[in-house]
Order: structure tokens, then C-alpha cells, then sequence
């Protein structure tokens, strides 16, 4: 996956999470909507349903109350042709207490099964209508505000994400241009150093000798910068992928790492035969050599001691380099394969390193469908293990 393919995919993804926030918020402000509305109707129809009740109730506290003979303040109803008299001073609290949604009124000289009159009170249907209004007005209030701020986050994120994906591929472009200018002029350094070194006079020749080590030293760093960036910005040619027998690999990178080794290193091999895996040579003896040298460069100087294994780990192809240094705290293991990150302080650091080698192996290994895991070793040290997801275990 190239850089632009990575910027489109991001931007993507951002889009699509903010589509999906957008609609989440309107979903949710619709349902709060049809809740309040289904509330409100609720609340209708239990008020109308108690004005049946409260009618049926009074038509019965009717007919229980009413008095043959005359009362004081009474009001004075019929039952057919017979008069009969209704105190409303103990019948409407009594009403009001049961049901105090209504209004209650009594129709003088009517029928006594007809004689009340139950209204609704106005206002409180106009209060649940009012109240559910404003509830929906705050509601879609609220929907629109979160929606509009989330748009603004989602558009500055949209807008810093894009300025950031364009500076990092525009760094990548930098670093592969420059990379590639500075090769050729080292390249004609380094010829006309050795060019010198053979017609020098002796006392010359340790100096042109410093000199040289230090443009190899130099077109290394170059080469890491070079590959580390193909290898992020997804520049890299088509890998050529082959069968490789790992301890065949194993060896012969240990081979061309020896001379650049003080005789105080020691290289403890236990490899298990017929392990083979599908992989770039190349790319994967400078994944395998970098751990080497890695564990070779923070060892105990004079006391190097290294011990390299391949094994099968359920059923799958693996091998592991630990070495006698002072171990990885914890908390830094997982930051050891970032980009130039180096553990401990520039200031006062002593050994050697632009921090690209163990970013190069943890890229390299992706790039092989591998994983790479560090633990410690008792009583010190560090011991990384590769694990190959797609490998053979030959018969």
C-alpha cells in the first residue's frame, strides 16, 4: 500500500466515522422526538379515560346522595317526576379528590342521572401539550448544536490529518530525493579515497583508512534511511520472495558479520533442521543481521555471548537471538521499534546507532507475514523471537 492509498484510507475512515456519528445523533434526536410525542398521547388518552370514570363515579355518588326531603343549600334534581334534593358541598370535594383533572357542575331541575356536568380541565391538557413542545424543541435543539460541533471537531480533524499525512509524505519524498543525490558524491568520495590509499605514502594511510570507515559508515546510514522510507511511504519494488532454508540464512549472515565482530563475541547456534520459509534473502538477512548486531553492540564489551535458536512453535517456524546485556525495561519494548527512537538519553550516550534498526526488522517482518516479541532473560539480558505465520516445516 503506496502513501497516497494510506492518506486516502485515513481520510476515509474519518469521513465515515463522522457520517456515522452525524446520523447516530439525528437517530437519536428522531427517537427522543417519537418518545415525547408517544408520552404526550399517553397522557391524553389516560386524561380522557379518566373522564369516563370520573363521569360513571359521579352519576353513582349521584344516586347514593340524593335526599327525598329538602336540604339546606341543596340543589333540587329529578328521578321521573319525583323531586329529590343533592348537597354539592360534600359531593364535589369528593369528586375533586378522586379525579382533579375536571371541572364538575350541576344542572339544576335535571334528571338526576343526567345532572352533572364533567369537563376537562383546559390547562391540563394545554400543560402536556406545552410541556411536550418544549421538550421537543430542546430535543432538535440539542440534535442540531451536537451535530454542528461535531462537524466543526471532524473538519479541523479532517483538515490537520490531511496537513499532517502531506507533510509526512512530503518528508518521505525529501528524505528519498536527498537520499539518492547523496549517494552518487559518496559513492565518488569513496573512489577517490582508495584511489589515494593505494598510492599514499604509510604514514597517510591510517588517516585514509578513518576516512574511508567513515564513508562506509556514512553510505550505511543512507542505505537504512533509503530503505526505511520505501518501506513507510510503500515505494519498495515487488519483494522477491523465495523457499530459504532458515539456518542456511542464520549462518550465512553470521558469516559476513564475523569480521566486523571482535574476537570476544560469542555465537552459541541450536538449530533444528528442515525449517524452511518464503522470504526476500536480502531484506531477511538484514532483518536477521540487525538483531545480531544489535545484541552484539549492547553485550558486555569483552563478554559478548550470543545464542541464536530455530524451533518450531505451534507448528509454525520461529527463531530467537538473546544476548547477556542489561535487558529492555518493560515499559520500553514496545517503543524500541519506533522510528529513530533509541532507549536513554542523547546527551550522554556512548554507543553508536541512528535508531533505524530495529524499526527496519519490525517493517521487514511485516512485510513476511512475521511477528517479532522481546522478553528477558534471568538473570539479565534480552531475547527476541520471531514467529513466521505463513512458513514450512519440512518432513
Amino acid at each position: 500500500m503506496n502513501s497516497l492509498v494510506s492518506k486516502k484510507t485515513v481520510l476515509f475512515l474519518m469521513g465515515f466515522s463522522a457520517l456515522y456519528i452525524i446520523l447516530t445523533t439525528i437517530w437519536w434526536t428522531v427517537a427522543l422526538v417519537n418518545y415525547g410525542k408517544e408520552h404526550r398521547q399517553l397522557q391524553l388518552k389516560q386524561l380522557h379515560s379518566d373522564s369516563i370514570h370520573a363521569a360513571g363515579n359521579a352519576a353513582n355518588y349521584c344516586i347514593k346522595m340524593a335526599k327525598t326531603m329538602p336540604i339546606e343549600n341543596g340543589v333540587e334534581l329529578k328521578r321521573g317526576n319525583q323531586k329529590l334534593y343533592l348537597d354539592t358541598s360534600v359531593l364535589f370535594p369528593m369528586l375533586r379528590n378522586t379525579y382533579p383533572s375536571f371541572k364538575y357542575a350541576i344542572i339544576t331541575g335535571a334528571q338526576l342521572s343526567k345532572a352533572i356536568s364533567i369537563t376537562q380541565n383546559g390547562n391540563i391538557a394545554y400543560k402536556i401539550e406545552r410541556k411536550y413542545k418544549t421538550k421537543r424543541a430542546s430535543w432538535i435543539g440539542e440534535g442540531i448544536t451536537s451535530g454542528i460541533f461535531l462537524l466543526i471537531i471532524f473538519g479541523f480533524l479532517y483538515f490537520y490529518m490531511d496537513k499532517i499525512l502531506s507533510l509526512n509524505q512530503q518528508q518521505n519524498n525529501f528524505l528519498l530525493a536527498t537520499t539518492h543525490e547523496l549517494r552518487t558524491p559518496v559513492a565518488a568520495s569513496k573512489l577517490a579515497i582508495e584511489t589515494v590509499i593505494r598510492q599514499a605514502k604509510p604514514e597517510l594511510k591510517p588517516m585514509l583508512d578513518m576516512a574511508l570507515s567513515n564513508m562506509d559508515r556514512l553510505a550505511h546510514l543512507m542505505d537504512r534511511v533509503l530503505l526505511a522510507t520505501r518501506l513507510e511511504s510503500g515505494t519498495m519494488d515487488t519483494l522477491h520472495k523465495q523457499p530459504v532454508e532458515l539456518n542456511l540464512l542464520i549462518k550465512q549472515t553470521i558469516d559476513e558479520l564475523r569480521p566486523s565482530f571482535s574476537n570476544s563475541v560469542e555465537i552459541d547456534l541450536d538449530l533444528s533442521p528442515n525449517l524452511s520459509i518464503i522470504a526476500d534473502v536480502e531484506l531477511m538477512s538484514l532483518a536477521i543481521s540487525n538483531l545480531i548486531t544489535n545484541a552484539v553492540k549492547y553485550g558486555p564489551s569483552g563478554n559478548e555471548k550470543i545464542r541464536i535458536t530455530s524451533f518450531v512453535n505451534k507448528n509454525r517456524v520461529a527463531m530467537s537471538i538473546g544476548d547477556n546485556g542489561p535487558g529492555i525495561p518493560e515499559n520500553e519494548r514496545k517503543k524500541i521499534f519506533q522510528k529513530f527512537y533509541r532507549i536513554g538519553d542523547e546527551n550522554t550516550r556512548t554507543s553508536k546507532g541512528s535508531g533505524l534498526g530495529l524499526y527496519l526488522v519490525k517493517k521487514i517482518l511485516r512485510q513476511h507475514n512475521a511477528i517479532i516479541l522481546v522478553e528477558s532473560i534471568q538473570p539479565k539480558g534480552s531475547l527476541f523471537k520471531i514467529v513466521f505465520r505463513k512458513a514450512v516445516v519440512e518432513p
